[in-house]
């Protein structure tokens, strides 16, 4: 599909609804512009200082499997690259423009495998860190294992929907420093969603991240507070 140059297009749904900007620079704009303007979203395509869509409360970076582990890429077998500098750019802007920052990546676990074969300086290990340090480092929400394009699409309008309603109460990743000071704790609760005293009695059970989920259902389901809800979370991180 061929896309010309278009500095800035506004374009508005028949149905006044949620404003979203999405980057001129971005080659896919118009497509993207199109899908939002069909769930009732108002339009416009302009460069973003930070970030591929934002509406007046939200900001979205969107990347694939592939593009975020390309972006990991560093010198001398060092996980590093675009990646985090892109994602202090996004949490810089996020928090001198009052939005919430989310990173979205599509694709499943299989195309993790895949993606990091073509690069012999990363592993599937250093992927699950590198989401981990942009969530705990950074501030950043992030969202993956998403099913392709119009998943994530639909998903970055019901946040960002439920924000402006009010009805998506973000919590504030400091206030869990506040609570712990372990790195492995705050890590264990950002990725699953968990409250610090779970993430801590899963840590002290497990060790870390990695071996609670290579643990066995059966394994997790010892610790005191670990349900049905934790574990779908969990399959759904590993592409289960």
């Amino acid at each position: 599909m061929g896309i010309g140059h278009i500095d800035t297009v506004e374009s508005k749904s028949e149905v006044s609804g949620l404003e979203f900007i999405v980057d001129s620079r971005e080659k896919w704009k118009l497509v993207w512009a199109s899908k939002l303007r069909k769930l009732g979203c108002d339009v416009r395509i302009e460069a973003l200082e930070a970030g591929d869509f934002a509406t007046k409360h939200t900001v979205f970076e969107r990347k694939t499997v592939a593009d975020f582990v390309q972006s990991m890429r560093g010198n001398y077998g060092r996980v590093g690259g675009r990646l985090f500098d892109q994602a202090h750019k996004l949490i810089r802007f996020a928090q001198r423009t009052d939005r919430i920052p989310f990173l979205v990546i599509i694709g499943d676990f299989g195309e993790y495998k895949e993606a990091v074969k073509q690069y012999g300086n990363l592993n599937v290990n250093a992927v699950f860190g590198a989401i981990a340090s942009v969530i705990v480092r950074y501030d950043i929400n992030v969202i993956w294992n998403l099913r392709g394009e119009d998943e994530a699409i639909f998903v970055m309008y019901k946040i960002a929907e439920k924000v402006a309603e009010g009805k998506l109460n973000v919590p504030h990743r400091q206030s869990i420093r506040k609570v712990h000071t372990d790195p492995k704790v705050i890590r264990v609760a950002n990725v699953l969603g968990v409250s610090p005293k779970l993430a801590a009695r899963l840590v002290q059970k497990f060790g870390g991240l990695r071996r609670i989920l290579l643990a066995s259902d059966q394994e997790l389901m010892t610790v005191k507070g670990v349900g049905p809800v934790v574990l779908s979370r969990i399959k759904a991180l590993i592409g289960e």
